[in-house]
């Protein structure tokens, strides 16, 4: 926050040249195409490549969609000085990383980026997710208690700090609250077979359907239930210890 202006690619390529200096520069989201959300514009690889910088680096996950990782692009020579130099055997990556970035990268070669689970998150829309809030509200309504209050809400997402901090994407979300401790609840939630991560706001389980695939739905159904069931079962036999 408070950022203002910052110096071109260009200009700092175009000044190495001047001082024969090589220029770096740090792309991190590692977009393989143009991307703007919320009046902001990532560049993409390419793009920032065809500047003539000598080097860049940026990340394997985060706007890429793969696993994690450290990527380099750039001029054959400073690439060579990197795999030589004795520090890149210590934190090269493994042959299970390399598989899965290759699958990635072919993917977008052969144009099925949206196979990848980030893409599919993303380019959801507010139609398809409050389809989808609806249909697990229900189901949990017919599931769950009268005492327990489940609503479609408007929110917004974050695809996250490190790939385009401050950036927000509209969407839908389940605020769930009832007659249980709602603390106790969303640790039920954390502990399942399979865990459930939300959020907790003023009394009330957040659900961003942003974030929940459609083959989800029905585990995650379940599992919020399971954990109410638990719970209510423990704090009704509190409350006859207590009486």
């Amino acid at each position: 926050m408070g950022f203002t202006k910052a110096v071109s690619t260009a200009e700092l390529v175009a000044l190495g040249r001047e001082r024969n200096i090589p220029v770096m520069e740090d792309l991190g989201s590692g977009a393989l195409f143009p991307f703007a959300l919320d009046g902001v514009e990532e560049p993409s690889v390419k793009g920032i490549v065809s500047t003539g910088l000598d080097l860049v680096t940026f990340s394997g996950d985060k706007l890429l969609g793969g696993p994690q990782a450290g990527l380099a692009a750039g001029h054959r020579d400073w690439i060579e000085a990197m795999k030589r130099y004795p520090l890149a055997r210590a934190v090269r990556v493994d042959k299970m990383t390399l598989a899965a970035l290759e699958v990635v990268i072919r993917w977008y070669l052969e144009g099925q980026d949206s196979r990848l689970p980030l893409w599919q998150m993303v380019r959801a829309t507010l139609v398809q997710l409050e389809e989808r809030a609806e249909r697990v509200a229900r189901q949990l309504r017919l599931s769950l208690p009268a005492g327990v209050s489940i609503t479609v809400c408007d929110d917004n997402s974050e695809i996250g700090g490190g790939s385009m901090p401050g950036t927000r994407l509209p969407t839908k979300t389940l605020h769930i609250s009832g007659d249980v401790r709602i603390q106790r609840w969303e640790y039920e939630l954390r502990r399942a077979g399979v865990p459930v991560i939300c959020r907790v706001h003023r009394e009330a389980l957040i659900f961003d359907l942003r974030t929940i695939f459609p083959s989800q739905e029905s585990q995650l159904i379940d599992t919020i239930v399971e954990a109410y069931q638990a719970i209510s079962g423990s704090e009704n036999i509190e409350r006859g210890h207590q009486s």
